[in-house]
């Protein structure tokens, strides 16, 4: 027994040296001033106005480890809705939508970075919300990854379009400190459904919305930083929003 006690002691101190080094890799969104959006989910939304309207979003790869990677990306379908395509570029390249792992590998040097990692989603004129995972991870060593989810809706036009009498306002001030508010104005019978999620996806509140008014949203208790705002009116997406909390 006393011998077997300094053993697994020594392996528990290995695992976790291991644990230690490991995601290495970094994924930065560079829409959002490079912030570090590794696994985490974004929400991106475009319109079905145009045909092959197109979503794009653009990241950068950092190697934040002390030895260089090899490094390729690959895509999963979370789901998909059906006429809609996707592709993605790296190292300069853009690859086809039929396309789930980048043929060349990238060599990052300790510190060193990519920023041509662009994802590109196409509705081809098709409503609904795809989900995709991005994966970028070292060829030599698969275990040392990460992920980024993007969830991708296209609406139909502009709620302007389907009605003239509905006005929901932009999160206002933004940036903002201690409260933001939306301001609305629905007609008899409607309904406004506004959630909050921080940079992950995790829902940080909800409010559901009649008639004419301003929701006034308390940010003292939330640490600073991004939140995604989604606007539901009458059980359809019609807008989502970035606040910044300061």
């Amino acid at each position: 027994m006393k011998h077997i006690l300094p053993f697994l002691l020594g392996m528990l101190i290995l695992l976790q040296a291991n644990l230690s080094v490991s995601q290495e890799l970094k994924i930065l969104h560079e829409d959002d001033g490079n912030a570090d959006v590794s696994d985490s989910t974004l929400f991106y939304t475009g319109s079905v106005e145009q045909q092959y309207g197109t979503i794009e979003a653009h990241f950068t790869v950092l190697n934040d480890g002390d030895q260089s990677m090899d490094v390729k990306v690959k895509k999963y379908y979370v789901n998909i809705v059906t006429g809609t395509a996707n592709d993605f570029c790296w190292n300069g390249t853009c690859l086809s939508s039929t396309t789930m792992i980048s043929p060349v590998a990238v060599t990052l040097t300790a510190g060193a970075s990519a920023d041509d990692f662009d994802t590109h989603y196409h509705c081809m004129g098709n409503e609904g919300t795809s989900t995709i995972r991005y994966t970028a991870f070292d060829i030599n060593n698969p275990s040392d990854s990460v992920s980024l989810t993007i969830q991708y809706t296209a609406e139909p036009t502009g709620i302007e379009d389907k009605s003239s009498n509905i006005k929901v306002s932009d999160v206002y001030p933004n940036p903002a400190k201690e409260h933001t508010a939306i301001d609305y104005d629905l007609p008899a019978g409607s309904e406004l459904k506004v959630i909050m999620y921080d940079i992950i996806g995790k829902q940080i509140k909800d409010f559901t919305c009649y008639d004419k008014g301003t929701v006034s949203i308390n940010l003292t208790a939330l640490p600073k930083g991004s939140y995604i705002f989604r606007y539901i009116i009458d059980g359809t997406i019609t807008d989502t929003q970035k606040l910044i909390i300061r």
